[in-house]
């Protein structure tokens, strides 16, 4: 199959050929200090980039930077990462509170919440912002990177650049490259991209991407065996990881997302392509509806205030979905 025939068809990546070595970078700009954000400028600034990481929240920015700080320890401390590349790493990052601190950088990755109005205002300050050599990349899988480029004032210098989640155990980074993106651009960001130890793929401009659209299905049907009835969600998770079928079970994979966030992404696929296999299920709809969002809120599928995780139990929320 061609590269043109590839990228005709939804979900299926296609290599980049080796040539035009680009430009190398030396800044990114990260913009949102959240999970992903703090992952990405700890990624950038371990392949040896300079980071300027920001956020309109002044709390949470604070809060990323901690949390960046704590991982790097837990690292040094569990003796996969020695003392003075911890602190080199954070030498090469730098939190700053306005957007005009990204003006002279190489790349700047947005990490906002898939809100397209926030997007759309943020790309349109910072082409006001930045320099006319500087890229833009959304963090998007949900909405449309063509739209959020041509809003960008510079769609010839812009890419989706997905980092499927639980980032932590995969490499992967989807790539979108819209009609408008220059070579240049493409292969300058592909190259960084590797240097932050990732693994690029090309993939069409589709809602939910490849990823996702793989992902997704599965763990709502998840949701949903176990809201037609109880099932040992637990020794299913176990089966699963330990048969090595998956890194690990479903349940506890949408605690580690949140099931916020695989609400919120169901949702949004379903809008966007009224697929039945993306329709939420009721029972994760009631869930976040309780707070119960996972590891981040301490209690999802499992219980995760003691000292081992336990199922959460949910009957109760079973009853009241039906």
């Amino acid at each position: 199959m061609s590269e043109a025939q590839a990228l005709a068809e939804p979900g299926h990546p296609v290599e980049v050929p080796a040539q035009a070595v680009p430009r190398e970078f030396t800044s990114l700009g990260v913009v949102g200090a959240g999970a992903l954000g703090t992952r990405i400028a700890r990624l950038a600034a371990t392949g040896g980039y300079r980071v300027f990481l920001t956020d309109a929240d002044p709390v949470d920015l604070n809060r990323g930077v901690v949390a960046l700080r704590q991982h790097l320890d837990r690292a040094v401390n569990g003796a996969r990462m020695a003392r003075p590349v911890r602190d080199a790493i954070l030498d090469r990052l730098e939190p700053v509170s306005e957007l005009g601190a990204l003006r002279e950088v190489d790349l700047v990755l947005e990490t906002l919440p898939d809100t397209r109005e926030a997007k759309v205002q943020l790309f349109s300050e910072l082409d006001g912002l930045c320099l006319p050599s500087t890229l833009f990349a959304t963090t998007t899988s949900i909405l449309p990177v063509a739209e959020l480029a041509l809003a960008s004032g510079r769609a010839d210098r812009f890419l989706g650049v997905h980092f499927p989640e639980p980032s932590a155990h995969l490499k992967m980074v989807e790539v979108v490259r819209t009609a408008e993106t220059e070579e240049a651009a493409l292969r300058a960001c592909w190259k960084a991209l590797e240097r932050m130890q990732r693994v690029p793929v090309l993939v069409r401009d589709v809602p939910g991407l490849f990823f996702n659209r793989l992902l997704m299905p599965g763990l709502n049907e998840a949701a949903w065996i176990l809201f037609e009835g109880d099932l040992d969600l637990q020794g299913l998770d176990r089966a699963l990881a330990e048969g090595g079928l998956v890194h690990e079970g479903p349940f506890a994979l949408m605690d580690r997302i949140g099931l916020d966030v695989v609400l919120r992404t169901c949702e949004a696929l379903f809008e966007r392509t009224a697929d039945a296999r993306f329709r939420p299920c009721p029972l994760l709809a009631r869930m976040v509806q309780e707070g119960l969002l996972g590891r981040k809120s301490q209690r999802g599928f499992y219980d995760y205030q003691a000292e081992e995780p336990v199922p959460t139990p949910l009957s109760s929320l079973r009853e009241e979905s039906l």
